[in-house]
């Protein structure tokens, strides 16, 4: 196994990004992706983010996630609302009607809007902005331009959940899907949305240009959480 050089984000595009993929296979890296988030705790980390930004527990929570995929974070979010008593308007937005298509059967039962569609055509406003693995598939002039749109979009807070480029990573998860998982596409793409994520100065510097006042944690298992506040 040869490392790759991690010093700087991969420009490469992850097959999951590709414009027509087969539904099956599609579906098979959608079941997989919610099992390790399950697992390797990318779940806890977005919940434990929203127990921060939830102070008011009588209002109703209007949240969007956007780049839902096929909806298991949304799913998680949904069930930690009902376990508390907090009332959550839930959306999930996503360019792949076949991540939705999933998303729908799979969230089946809970109240939950997709929508179909570039985030940047929504004219709703939330209470707070949600990402889960998300900003990894953006270059850094995207990222930008998302961090900029969420300061207009978000009333209360930010949320990110996303990746942390390093070696142990970057190894650990390559041997995890080589050994265990049956999609092509997530044994392609789980390593190289390791190397197109992030180290904690670039997350800083994003952050900063774009107005954002933000706390910048790491979580387990090499997972970064922005909490922003408007």
């Amino acid at each position: 196994m040869i490392l790759p050089d991690l010093r700087q984000r991969s420009q490469a595009q992850e097959l999951l990004d590709a414009p027509e993929l087969p539904q099956a296979e599609l579906w098979r890296n959608l079941e997989e992706l919610e099992i390790i988030n399950r697992w390797l705790g990318g779940h806890r980390v977005t919940l434990q983010g929203l127990q921060r930004l939830i102070r008011d527990r009588q209002k109703t929570w209007k949240i969007v996630d956007i780049g839902c995929g096929g909806g298991d974070t949304l799913k998680a979010i949904a069930h930690w609302g009902q376990a508390r008593g907090i009332k959550l308007q839930l959306t999930g937005v996503d360019l792949k009607p076949e991540c939705l298509a999933f998303a729908q059967k799979a969230c089946q039962g809970l109240e939950i809007k997709w929508i179909c569609s570039d985030y940047r055509a929504i004219d709703s406003a939330y209470d707070i902005v949600l990402t889960s693995l998300f900003c990894h598939h953006l270059e850094t002039a995207q990222l930008r331009q998302f961090l900029r749109w969420s300061q207009q979009s978000a009333r209360h807070g930010l949320l990110i959940n996303d990746l942390h480029r390093h070696p142990l990573a970057w190894g650990g998860i390559r041997l995890l899907t080589q050994l265990f998982s049956r999609s092509y596409l997530v044994k392609h793409d789980a390593p190289l949305s390791v190397w197109r994520g992030f180290e904690r100065r670039e997350l800083e510097t994003l952050l900063a240009e774009t107005g954002w006042k933000a706390d910048l944690e790491w979580c387990w298992a090499f997972r970064y959480r922005v909490l922003g506040y408007v």
